[in-house]
């Protein structure tokens, strides 16, 4: 794979998959260009200028040759024009897939770069998805490849037992009002060795390397809509290697009305460090939150509330948030408060159609916060946003935003963005 270059290789599968025998062949395509330019003026006067580039491209062929088989690709490149940033220009390669979908009605396998959500399982994975489906008793799907890489995503990490993720989940519908998952992960990843001792670390990781061994999950969900107006789900997800519960969730939906709904949530969960990773090494200690949402509306009028308390082992995170919206105008105020400083916070947006095609955004944020309890005063943060959209047809759309921003460190921060996008069905 080295010799031949990774992106050449990406060319070519996407190449391969337009060119491929066709039978009433559909294409759906979306190009999205857009353009971010920005202008920092810093407190002691240094000033920084960017322009930033983006051009992204979705495309799905169907009917390969067969009526059940298509290919998927989304693929983005960047690049700043005004400052050289690390690693400019960068490729993007999300998915790269072959999908065949339906196989004797009971069988879907994806074939390439593609997202993996499987309970405990998630993550871009280069290799194998397969799901297989009994009736309406249950559903498994399967998956085995190499984990994509975070930053260079246009490589493919090398397919052996250091570089493997592989994992399963369960499911199935066939209890009374309940729909029940199972699901396994385990996941390798070769990890880079550090060549000289750390504060913590001493001489370990010198002499013995770290293990690829980066995680091993297994998890269980549950949800049910035990009436008309209740509805409950469950999660509990166990670290194998740690020993210990990860994340835990009960949750409860009840629905008066169709004006009025109300939810509670408690959710226990314990910061994750991969195995293999050097912050492993520090004490890690578990978190519960507390949560309780409500939303009313009357006539066009939409009200929200929102009241969370994170109960850390020696403080705690206490956040308050109130929304009222009508119309096209939303205001918002919320309010933090306990470990990581306090803040109160105001949000307005308002959207106006000036013509059928044309939509005008106006919207606001004001900030004051105090990042640690021994901060004597209070610092404010105001941003402000105008936009228009506009859609001349139904393939194309255009934006276009102007951002300004001004806090303690940026005496003015002036954004300009910019996005066109395209989108296309063509049937062959």
């Amino acid at each position: 794979m080295k010799k031949i270059g990774h992106i050449g290789f990406w060319v070519v599968v996407i190449l391969t998959a337009s060119v491929f025998p066709i039978h009433a062949q559909t294409i759906n395509a979306r190009f999205t260009t857009t353009a971010y330019v920005w202008e920092q003026q810093e407190i002691d006067s240094s000033r920084a200028d960017h322009f930033r580039f983006y051009q992204l491209a979705q495309l799905s062929i169907g009917r390969l040759g067969l009526s059940n088989l298509s290919f998927h690709s989304y693929v983005q490149f960047s690049n700043d024009f005004a400052e050289k940033a690390v690693d400019d220009p960068r490729w993007w390669i999300y998915n790269c897939y072959f999908d065949l979908k339906n196989v004797a009605n009971a069988i879907d396998i994806g074939l390439g770069r593609q997202r993996i959500y499987a309970g405990v399982g998630y993550g871009t994975v280069d290799g194998l998805q397969l799901q297989y489906r009994l009736k309406d008793y249950f559903k498994l799907k399967f998956y085995i490849g190499a984990l994509a890489p975070l930053e260079k995503s246009a490589e493919i990490r090398d397919f052996k037992s250091d570089n493997l993720t592989f994992g399963f989940h369960l499911t199935t519908n066939k209890l009374k009002k309940v729909r029940l998952g199972l699901s396994y992960a385990r996941q390798s990843v070769e990890a880079i060795q550090y060549r000289s001792p750390g504060q913590f670390t001493g001489s370990f990781r010198l002499e013995h390397p770290i293990a690829a061994w980066q995680k091993e999950l297994i998890g269980l969900d549950v949800s049910s809509q035990m009436t008309a107006k209740l509805r409950l789900n469950g999660r509990l997800d166990f670290n194998l290697q740690a020993e210990n519960v990860r994340r835990g969730e009960l949750g409860a939906r009840y629905q008066f009305n169709r004006n009025w709904e109300i939810g509670v949530d408690y959710i226990y969960r314990t910061p994750y460090i991969d195995q293999n990773s050097i912050f492993s090494v520090f004490e890690i200690n578990p978190n519960q939150e507390l949560a309780l949402q409500g939303r009313y509306r009357w006539n066009d009028l939409q009200f929200f509330l929102t009241a969370a308390n994170v109960i850390l082992k020696d403080d705690s995170n206490l956040r308050l948030g109130f929304g009222c919206s009508w119309k096209s105008i939303y205001f918002g105020y919320n309010r933090r408060s306990g470990y990581g400083g306090e803040s109160d916070g105001l949000t307005f947006n308002f959207s106006y159609p000036v013509l059928p095609k044309l939509n005008l955004t106006l919207g606001s944020n004001f900030a004051s916060y105090k990042l640690s309890e021994f901060a004597k005063d209070k610092d404010q943060a105001i941003a402000g946003v105008l936009g228009v959209d506009y859609s001349p047809t139904k393939n194309l759309t255009l934006q276009a935003e102007g951002q300004v921003l001004n806090n303690k460190i940026f005496s003015h921060d002036v954004r300009f963005f910019f996005r066109g996008s395209y989108a296309l069905f063509q049937r062959l």
